[in-house]
């Protein structure tokens, strides 16, 4: 505890980080993924361009999340990385293939080139990974195992939302080059 006329020590400093990291983390994922929704153009079946483009990231990250953890706790045998050691190589495998398969099903459902749709499933499927295994990091290194208890076994809201925070920036990129610049859409 602080006491008055005491300076800030590197504890404080490290409770101000673990505060303010999930925070910014949120606010500029979350605004990416805001960004992508805002791509304007139309989709097949009337639905907005950046609305589809959104879902489809959406589905892609939680399906591959979900792919992931079902095939590596049913076969996954190598770990990948000492940050998050539960997770394999063969969930992360079943992750990209399951996001690559989604984001071209939801894709050319909206119309959408499915070659783009299957290089967007990729981007959002292995910097999604990446926003996990950050997270993980984070949490070791603060000595925590979830970011909170909101969801019991699933952890806090950042837990579930990791991996989104990461692939939207990764795929409004993706998006923004190839289906609004590029014309490749549909």
């Amino acid at each position: 505890a602080r006491g008055p006329g005491r300076a800030p020590g590197p504890d404080d400093l490290r409770r101000a980080a673990a505060t303010a990291l999930p925070l910014l983390w949120v606010a500029l994922g979350g605004g990416f993924l805001l960004e992508l929704r805002m791509i304007e153009g139309s989709a097949a079946h009337g639905l907005p361009l950046g609305l589809a483009l959104a879902l489809i990231v959406v589905a892609a990250v939680k399906i591959g999340d979900s792919a992931a953890y079902f095939v590596g706790r049913a076969i996954g045998r190598h770990p990948m990385c000492w940050v998050s050691p539960r997770k394999t190589w063969e969930g992360a495998l079943a992750s990209v293939v399951a996001a690559i398969a989604v984001a071209v099903l939801l894709g050319t459902f909206f119309g959408q080139d499915a070659r783009v749709m299957a290089g967007l499933g990729l981007v959002a499927s292995l910097s999604g990974q990446g926003g996990d295994l950050v997270e993980s990091y984070v949490k070791r290194a603060v000595g925590t195992k979830d970011s909170a208890r909101t969801f019991g076994e699933l952890g806090g809201v950042l837990d579930l939302l990791d991996a989104l925070l990461l692939a939207a920036p990764a795929s409004y990129v993706w998006c923004e080059l190839l289906v609004v610049r590029g014309g490749l859409g549909g």
